[in-house]
């Protein structure tokens, strides 16, 4: 069995069972094993920290809580000591080598699926582990510090995933297929594969696990215990996964309602909210509905938003369709899939608070500050006044109802507004403000039974990584529609595939932090719309000259045609004349010498049977008649077919 690393960490203990013991301890739990493991004998303590010190990369670890985790294990019949010495017991031990080697083979089967073959495998493979080192571990870190007691913790700015995946694509050498590489994570991250959901959730989990070890958190994160019967007072934010439930998030949606449930979470909105939540709403239909008035719908349908693709999956294709749609989520949602309520709070106190919340300037200014700190590069737009007096009022309504000393907390996935809560809170208290992708991390860990898989968390974990990470300059928004539209209106004058090109410059420029009035993008996109343009009028010049070209061959092959007409006209013309003399001489072939032949034996006959005086001239009269009679009958009517014949002849000449 080959070493460890740092990246293959995959958890065992730390995602099953209800325990309510602490996520650090969970953690030191797992990597203790995952130590004992990869040493495959029974080891001392200072062994073991010495072995999870080079798995996590760290000089050091504190032997007294891998002591502490070693007693965890042999509480639970996973582990036992013997002469200072520990080691797993056999079930555990398999346990962990039956998942690494499923490790193994769902990692070969998500390289398959998402990244070229064209790249040797090995240095693929080795890659992909340290680009997802490198990303969940920034995101592991993140979570920690979502759900940490210790308030100096401090948030780092958003990054892309292409910042996150450009060390590991340098260390590899793999620059010129970096394009290919992060579009082939964003599509890992994004897909719905039953073994690529349960492998971002692993991924997730060992991450998450590691960095609960290393983390210089101070006290240990927050317990299940210590959110039992909590109240959740929902941020905007936290609503609309609720309602935006699209397909892939589905599963998600209903794994969080199961496990909110468990717990005896109560979940609540303030009338703050609900105004805020209508803002929110109406700007939205606002802006999509415009784009379908603005733009070819492909277009819309394909840029990246959670409004749109929930439309998507409820089987909108049109402007009218995503009218409907938006009505359908005009109110923030009553309750969650497992019938947990959400009701909206509103007393005087609540009232009262909400108040004083709108005149708090030192508040409000707080929250732009931390908010502005920790936006991404790529968003440098402040809060409005309105949204500043709506979290403002989040804030001091739930301080206040701390102080009737409630379990109470905002739920939210504002990094700014929990950092400002958490400089509220000084360097003893707890931050209001609960992240909802670290509460959906302390869930999936403390979740069992077949109706909680941990990895159903997987489509909202990710879905909420990849709002914080824009996925690439590739993905257009409906933001970025928008402003192209205020920049250049006439682009939605050019085909679909066209249009996206263009709004890729949008993209770009707004990732690397430019606003809508920027005068490089401004010129930029002007620049592309007129060398567009110019190669559209290219176009449709030599298209003119194609259909020039194409009018004078057809003039030419019109009077050539006219020429052969002519000629096939004469040529029917002498044939058909030809056909009417020899028609004649084949009806006078034997009409004529049937007349001699009959008119000669009257004459036979005439002279024959009349008197001798009279023979000669009766016989010639008799046989003159005759031939006359017979001539007519005979002759007459195929010389008037041959005459009537020719002047058809003469009607197709002139035709």
């Amino acid at each position: 069995m080959s070493p460890i690393l740092r990246s293959q960490l995959v958890t065992i203990n730390l995602k099953f069972g209800s325990s309510a013991k602490p996520l650090r301890l969970l953690a030191f739990a797992d990597l203790v094993s995952n130590s004992l493991v990869a040493i495959k004998r029974e080891a001392t303590v200072s062994e073991i920290v010495v072995e999870m010190s080079r798995l996590l990369g760290l000089p050091g670890l504190d032997e007294g809580l891998v002591t502490e985790a070693l007693n965890s294990l042999r509480s639970d019949g996973k582990a036992r000591q013997s002469s200072g010495k520990w080691q797993l017991n056999e079930d555990a031990r398999k346990a962990i080598e039956t998942e690494r080697e499923t490790y193994e083979r769902v990692l070969q089967e998500v390289l398959s699926r998402h990244f070229p073959g064209s790249i040797e495998p090995a240095v693929l493979r080795e890659w992909f582990l340290q680009a997802s080192s490198d990303f969940f571990g920034f995101n592991g870190e993140e979570w920690v510090k979502s759900i940490s007691k210790n308030t100096s913790a401090r948030f780092a700015k958003p990054q892309t995933i292409k910042d996150l995946l450009a060390r590991s694509i340098k260390q590899y050498k793999l620059d010129a297929n970096e394009e290919v590489l992060v579009d082939g994570y964003d599509a890992f991250l994004t897909s719905e594969d039953p073994a690529d959901l349960q492998y971002v959730m692993n991924l997730g989990f060992a991450m998450f696990s590691a960095q609960l070890v290393s983390a210089d958190t101070g006290a240990d994160p927050i317990t299940i215990d210590e959110i039992r019967d909590a109240t959740f007072v929902l941020d905007t934010n936290a609503l609309f996964p609720v309602q935006l439930d699209a397909h892939r998030l589905a599963r998600s949606i209903r794994a969080l309602a199961l496990a909110l449930t468990d717990i005896g979470a109560e979940l609540i909105y303030l009338e703050a909210t609900s105004q805020e939540y209508r803002r929110v709403y109406i700007g939205k239909k606002g802006e999509i509905t415009a784009l379908f008035r603005d733009y070819p719908a492909q277009v819309v349908l394909d840029a990246k938003s959670d409004f749109i693709e929930t439309g998507i999956s409820r089987g909108c294709k049109t402007g009218d369709d995503f009218e409907a749609f938006f009505d359908t989520i005009r109110n923030p949602p009553s309750e969650l899939p497992s019938g947990l309520k959400i009701t909206k709070r509103d007393d005087p106190q609540i009232e009262a608070e909400t108040k004083a919340a709108e005149g708090d300037t030192g508040l409000k200014n707080a929250i732009q500050k931390h908010c502005l700190r920790l936006r991404g590069k790529w968003d440098k737009r402040p809060k409005s006044e309105t949204a500043l007096k709506h979290d403002a009022a989040l804030i001091r309504v739930t301080e206040q109802l701390r102080k009737e000393k409630k379990k109470t907390w905002i739920l939210s996935l504002d990094r700014g507004l929990r950092a400002c809560t958490a400089a509220r809170a000084g360097s003893h208290g707890m931050p209001a403000v609960f992240m909802l992708d670290g509460l959906i991390q302390i869930l999936a860990v403390h979740s069992g039974g077949p109706s909680r898989n941990a990895a159903d968390f997987a489509p909202l974990l990710t879905s909420i990584l990849l709002n914080r990470c824009s996925p690439s300059e590739r993905t257009y928004t409906p933001q970025d529609l928008s402003w192209l539209h205020a920049i250049q209106q006439r682009v939605a004058d050019f085909t679909t595939e066209d249009i996206k090109k263009i709004v890729g410059i949008v993209t770009q420029h707004r990732l690397a932090g430019a606003m809508a009035n920027d005068p490089k993008l401004q010129v930029a996109v002007n620049r592309a719309y007129q060398d567009k343009k110019r190669e559209y009028s290219r176009e449709i010049e030599e298209a003119h000259d194609r259909a020039r070209g194409a009018e004078t061959e057809a003039e030419g092959a019109k009077k050539k045609l006219e020429t052969v007409q002519r000629d096939l006209g004469k040529f029917k013309h002498t044939e058909c004349i030809r056909l009417q003399w020899q028609q004649l001489r084949r009806a006078l072939y034997w009409r004529a010498p049937a007349a001699v032949v009959t008119a000669t034996g009257v004459y036979f006959l005439a002279m024959w049977s009349l008197p001798t005086e009279q023979k000669e001239v009766l016989g010639w009269v008799a046989s003159l008649s005759v031939f006359s009679a017979l001539f007519g009958w005979l002759l007459i009517q195929p010389v008037k077919t041959f005459i009537a014949g020719r002047a058809g002849c003469h009607v197709t000449l002139d035709s």
